[in-house]
């Protein structure tokens, strides 16, 4: 699904009007007509829509919002994780320490760790 990007002055009482080169690239290289869909982002807000194209001319191609897309990658939920596992988050490793709390390791540390001088870390 194709996707295009506007500024927040371009989207008014739920259409979207699409400016510029992006105008040729949906209607001469997508060869997108009316009733097509296609994705756009704010780059003011990041907001993105599904919309559907209206009308089109060389000039611009007006399109209704059908709905906001919520891109939601990842929920966090609390885990139960059993010792001698991990958890990796952002180049550091998370393991269980003592009363359940998690203790972080950079990855040299963890290296060690797991190699098997892992006792120190749990009292």
């Amino acid at each position: 699904m194709p996707k295009f990007f506007v500024k927040d002055n371009q989207i008014k009482d739920n259409k979207i009007k699409i400016t510029g080169e992006d105008v040729n690239h949906i209607s001469n290289v997508l060869r997108m007509r009316k009733e097509d869909e296609l994705q756009i982002c704010n780059q003011d807000t990041a907001e993105n829509y599904m919309a559907k194209i209206l009308t089109s001319s060389k000039e611009y191609v007006e399109c209704q919002i059908l709905e906001k897309i919520n891109y939601t990658l990842a929920v966090l939920t609390p885990r139960k994780i059993d010792n001698g596992n991990s958890i990796k988050f952002q180049n550091k490793y998370y393991q269980p320490y003592l009363n359940n709390e998690l203790k972080c390791f950079s990855p040299k540390e963890y290296r060690n760790w797991h190699k098997g001088n892992n006792t120190s870390y749990y009292g």
